[in-house]
């Protein structure tokens, strides 16, 4: 009952209601719901991340920021004893609830000293390098990132978001008003991933450096993590775009996640890889993309080494500006740790962007192997912010 009066409490502030030390507000909402045969049954479920900000104040400003995450939500009044319960019975009850959770504080100085330095501490999920969804923030660009990741892309795996996110508590310093073309950042803290994976005491540097030009932009990072291993491990990436008049463009992000240089023998797996060229003739998109899986991601090992997708996107419209876009892509994978190896899936699509919210919707039906109990699979969602 707390929990859900908690929720109402803050969905109402939400709506615009001013608090005296900030705001609060939604600076995320997905909803994406997902059909697919099981058993020759449809079923459908619906993944839901929200994301409840408060932030206020700019020269000391701080800021929080609470999640609702979900694999599958739904209403359920399921309720167990508290001392009878099986433990069958347990883990339905925690699969079938809700939580609101913990997900970054921070409070940020700015020009300290009067310098072009601000000076962030923060704990929880922090920033994540290499995705280019900074660039608009940042500098005011229009949208440079891929669209090719995600849950309508991985629903079974890993969703990939960039090459590494800043995850624990420490510090950030970086450059404030210093130029109008590069930013750049220093990050000390306790790796909160390798906390869950070993122990607290296991700290990590990360050093990030934007670049943004007109028609070329860069993302890049190196970092390490000590004491991990006998000589600590590392980690670093690029993301690169270049565009090549109104009619050509391409984005590329390279990197190794995690790298143990005693125990890992230096190859392919190990490092992550998106190459993505773009060509735009008129209204119509091409837009073909390849993803190499690495071994690690987010400090662990993704079981998904040595995995390949090729994705060809025919894009009509430009989803920045028009209100109705489409198309139909086609995805061919080679997963190396699945038993159905190759998989080849056709998938039409619809977006429709309206007043703040983006309507998105998607079919996919696999060819490759063809089996009618597994053949279609509809996605539905939705993305605003308020």
């Amino acid at each position: 009952m707390e929990k859900k009066s908690l929720i109402l409490v803050l969905l109402l502030l939400a709506g615009g209601l001013r608090l005296s030390a900030g705001n609060l507000f939604v600076p995320s909402m997905e909803l994406i719901s997902r059909g697919y045969l099981e058993n020759s049954l449809f079923k459908i479920e619906t993944r839901g991340n929200i994301d409840f900000a408060i932030d206020g104040g700019y020269k000391f400003g701080g800021r929080v920021v609470l999640g609702l995450t979900s694999d599958n939500l739904i209403y359920s009044d399921e309720d167990v004893s508290d001392h009878s319960a099986t433990l069958s019975e347990l883990s339905s009850y925690l699969a079938s609830q809700t939580y609101m959770t913990f997900k970054t504080a921070s409070v940020i100085i700015r020009n300290i000293f009067d310098s072009p330095i601000d000076l962030t501490y923060f704990t929880g999920e922090f920033d994540t390098f290499s995705t280019g969804s900074d660039f608009p923030i940042l500098f005011g660009t229009r949208p440079i990132a891929s669209r090719y990741g995600g849950y309508t892309y991985f629903a079974e795996g890993i969703q990939y978001e960039g090459i590494h996110r800043v995850t624990g508590s420490g510090i950030k310093i970086a450059t404030s008003s210093l130029t109008d073309w590069y930013a750049g950042a220093l990050y000390l803290y306790q790796d909160s991933y390798l906390a869950q994976e070993i122990s607290l005491g296991r700290y990590s540097a990360d050093f990030r450096n934007i670049l943004n030009f007109e028609n070329f932009k860069i993302d890049a990072f190196i970092g390490a993590s000590f004491p991990v291993g006998s000589a600590g491990i590392y980690r670093g990436g690029v993301l690169m775009y270049f565009k090549a008049g109104d009619t050509g463009e391409f984005l590329t992000q390279i990197g190794i996640p995690r790298w143990d240089p005693v125990t890992e023998i230096f190859t392919m797996d190990l490092f992550y890889f998106l190459f993505e060229p773009r060509v735009r003739l008129g209204n119509f998109t091409i837009i073909p993309t390849l993803f190499w899986h690495p071994k690690h991601y987010l400090q662990r090992e993704t079981g998904e080494t040595g995995s390949v997708d090729i994705n060809l996107n025919f894009l009509i419209g430009d989803p920045t500006v028009s209100t109705f876009t489409g198309g139909v892509e086609t995805s061919i994978g080679f997963y190396t740790e699945m038993a159905n190896q190759f998989q080849t899936v056709i998938s039409p699509y619809l977006n429709v962007m309206t007043a703040g919210v983006i309507w998105n919707m998607k079919v996919n039906l696999q060819v490759v192997p063809f089996d009618m109990t597994d053949l279609i699979e509809v996605f539905l969602g939705i993305n605003a912010e308020f």
